[in-house]
């Protein structure tokens, strides 16, 4: 049970990161800037602990290999533009 737990404590960051990138995307069409860029800087912050962690932990999945795309695409590709 708890390599379980500890496999999934960096997707649950990764997830977090996907999530702040979304949120910042929606603030930045609704012109609340302000809000933009404090999920983007939360986004920054979970996008170094997940993989932190995932160091740290050994916890390597497909899961978070998947999602590791996917979370780059919200945070690094639609915001700045």
């Amino acid at each position: 049970m708890t390599n379980v737990i500890k496999n999934n404590i960096p997707n649950t960051v990764t997830c977090l990161n996907l999530f702040s990138g979304c949120i910042a995307c929606v603030m930045a069409f609704e012109a609340r800037y302000d809000l933009a860029l404090l999920f983007i800087v939360l986004s920054a912050v979970f996008d170094f602990f997940d993989g932190m962690l995932a160091r740290i932990l050994n916890a390597h999945s497909i899961i978070g290999k998947t999602w590791i795309h996917l979370q780059m695409m919200s945070a690094s590709v639609w915001l700045p533009h």
